[in-house]
């Protein structure tokens, strides 16, 4: 895990000194590709990576991106629908959601996917339990069922 976020600053450093920018933006996107990176590389830092344990990690990387941005706007043109329309229920709730998982860097995808999802942050991490704060019913329901916990896991298991 050392050599892990020892890659992720450096990543994010040599990010940060090209961009040159301190707009929300320009670090969110530099932390997550160097989170990322640095978590897809980490096998080949430590000396445990082998080409197809490579290969399956970054496909299933890959499988995982199209789905979060497809959650990631169906989740903002929900909560676009009910800032226009008043009427639309919000029932903001604060939640401990207990997670399955090994590794701090896919608790970290996990918590970030969560909060890039419109409708839901996460609050805090505290060992194997996710404190996340939902904007509605349905954003605690569709985070509840445990398919965003589940595609992390198979990222996991590379």
């Amino acid at each position: 895990m050392g050599q892990t976020f020892i890659t992720f600053s450096v990543l994010f450093g040599f990010w940060f000194a090209l961009s040159g920018k301190l707009d929300a933006l320009m670090l969110g996107t530099g932390l997550v590709v160097a989170m990322l990176t640095a978590w897809v590389s980490a096998p080949l830092v430590s000396g445990t990576a082998t080409p197809a344990r490579l290969c399956r990690g970054t496909l299933k990387v890959l499988a995982y991106l199209p789905w979060l941005v497809k959650e990631i706007i169906l989740s903002g043109l929900d909560v676009m629908k009910r800032v226009l329309h008043p009427r639309m229920p919000i029932a903001p709730k604060i939640v401990e959601i207990e997670v399955d998982l090994e590794t701090d860097v896919a608790k970290v995808l996990l918590a970030n996917s969560i909060t890039l999802t419109p409708g839901t942050v996460t609050v805090e991490v505290e060992g194997n339990t996710l404190i996340v704060h939902a904007l509605t019913e349905k954003s605690l329901e569709s985070l509840l069922s445990g398919e965003m916990q589940a595609r992390v896991k198979r990222i996991e298991l590379c």
